[in-house]
């Protein structure tokens, strides 16, 4: 049997947005968000090792928050 993590959150730098979810949440620790901030950009690093830790075969990823839709270039949004 193979175990799939569902939507699992994951970000790409260059996108850029007029807000974010951790900017408006100060209840995190900065060390949270540093963490939060480390982690949503890596695919390999980080994600496939804690992957083999937990028992997950299988991620299906989901852009976070606030996502494309508030990116301002539709450039970059597109691509």
């Amino acid at each position: 049997m193979r175990t799939v993590a569902l939507e699992e959150a994951f970000w790409f730098d260059g996108l850029q947005t007029s807000g974010s979810f951790l900017s408006t949440h100060p209840p995190f620790t900065p060390a949270a968000i540093e963490d939060v901030q480390r982690r949503l950009p890596d695919f390999t690093e980080l994600r496939i090792p804690e992957m083999d830790r937990t028992g997950v075969d299988v991620q299906v990823l989901s852009l976070t928050s606030p996502g494309i839709q508030m990116q301002p270039d539709t450039r970059v949004a597109v691509a």
